[in-house]
């Protein structure tokens, strides 16, 4: 779960980097994505082991979801604007 993490967190930050700077859309609509994965994987892993500390946990997950949403969808709206 830890490496996944780590991976998404990486393709995330590059995604972000790169969709500040308009380049590379592909590859910041991945990072979003993986992102966006990454916290409904852990949110499942959470769910199915019923770890005692979920709420804590939930409340950051959910906001990361909700941001990866809605950073893809107004990168995805911005497309014409990538070089």
């Amino acid at each position: 779960m830890g490496v996944f993490a780590l991976i998404a967190a990486v393709f995330g930050v590059a995604g972000g980097m790169l969709a500040l700077a308009r380049k590379r859309f592909k590859i910041t609509f991945i990072g979003m994505l993986l992102v966006l994965a990454s916290a409904i994987f852990t949110f499942i892993v959470i769910e199915w082991y019923q770890y005692g500390y979920t709420d804590v946990i939930m409340l950051a997950e959910i906001s990361i979801a909700v941001f990866s949403v809605a950073g893809a969808i107004l990168v995805f709206k911005s497309k014409n604007e990538f070089a």
